[in-house]
C-alpha cells in the first residue's frame, strides 16, 4: 500500500513536472541575466540609465524566479501531501522517512524513468 501510494505520487509529480512551462521561465531568467551584463558593457549609456535598466531586470529576475519557486513547489505537492495526509490513510507510517530512504529514491527514479521512455518512445501524452 505504501509503495503504491509512492508510485501515484511520484507519477502525478512527473506529469506536473512535464506540464508546468518551467524551461520557459529558466529561459526568460537566463536572457535577463544576459541582458544586464550587455547594459553593463555598454558605453553609451549613462550610469543613472543604466542603474535603472539594472533594477529593471533585476526586478524581473525576482518575479520569475518566484514563479518557478511556485511551480516547484505545485509539481512537488503531491509529495507534500502524501508527507502530511499519508499518516490518516496509513495509519503510524513516517512517509518522510519512506520517501528519504533508498527504497522512496529507488521507486521515484523507476517511475520517472519509465514515464520518460514511454514519454520518448509514444511521444506526448494526451491528458
Amino acid at each position: 500500500m505504501i509503495s503504491f501510494l509512492l508510485i501515484i505520487a511520484s507519477f502525478f509529480s512527473i506529469i506536473l513536472f512535464d506540464f508546468l512551462p518551467i524551461q520557459r521561465f529558466i529561459k526568460t531568467m537566463f536572457a535577463s541575466q544576459k541582458a544586464s551584463f550587455t547594459i553593463i558593457a555598454n558605453k553609451t549609456i549613462e550610469d543613472k540609465e543604466k542603474q535603472k535598466l539594472l533594477l529593471k531586470s533585476a526586478l524581473k529576475t525576482l518575479i520569475e524566479t518566484g514563479k518557478l519557486t511556485l511551480f516547484f513547489f505545485i509539481a512537488l505537492s503531491p509529495f507534500i501531501s502524501l508527507i502530511y495526509a499519508g499518516p490518516s490513510v496509513v495509519e503510524k507510517t513516517n512517509f518522510y522517512k519512506i520517501l528519504t530512504s533508498l527504497k522512496g529514491v529507488f521507486i521515484s527514479g523507476i517511475v520517472f524513468l519509465l514515464y520518460y521512455l514511454l514519454k520518448k518512445k509514444y511521444g506526448k501524452f494526451g491528458l
